[in-house]
């Protein structure tokens, strides 16, 4: 069992490493990006969950095998969620490819920036409308340009239907 838990762990940190190598070197096509990025994430979650899952195994307390199960646990659930984003990202490749992206229009009802305190102007990361949640954060829109251009404007949002990735935001003209 600690093989594979080793194993499990080498191989998912190899495809993570793998993944961003390949990313960095080649010119991808948006939607292969986006499904390397949903891929690697579950990678990384898989490794997480076997790391801490070996840690379990050589553990001699009572209460730290405890601890470190329901870790393990906690992350292996989060990537069998994660393993659906993929899944999404890749039936979306279809309707990308043949520019059949789903379309919103409206003012936001909320909008969501990334919070980090290293980040002097945080990017936008989710456009929510309608109740719908739309991911923004790879457009790379900081919130002073959304400010000046965006905030209370009639947005069309053309999305990927499955995962809700937004591929372009427009100001829709008012017609008089």
């Amino acid at each position: 069992m600690k093989k594979i838990a080793i194993y499990t762990a080498i191989i998912s940190i190899i495809g993570v490493l793998v993944i961003i190598v390949l990313g960095e070197t080649f010119e991808i096509s948006f939607m292969m990006g986006q499904i390397m990025t949903a891929f690697a994430a579950v990678l990384f979650l898989l490794s997480l969950a076997a790391f801490f899952f070996l840690f379990f195994l050589q553990s001699k307390k009572k209460f730290q095998k405890i601890i470190l199960f329901i870790i393990s646990a906690f992350f292996m659930c989060v990537c069998i969620v994660s393993v659906d984003g993929v899944v999404n990202v890749y039936q979306d490749k279809e309707a990308y490819d043949k520019k059949d992206l789903a379309t919103i229009q409206g003012v936001p009802d909320r909008v969501l920036f990334e919070s980090n305190s290293y980040v002097d102007n945080p990017s936008l990361s989710t456009i929510e409308m309608e109740g719908t949640s739309f991911d923004t954060l790879h457009l790379w829109i900081e919130e002073d340009e959304y400010n000046e251009k965006y905030q209370n404007q009639q947005l069309e949002i053309q999305y990927l239907p499955e995962s809700k990735i937004v591929v372009d935001i427009y100001i829709v003209e008012s017609q008089l």
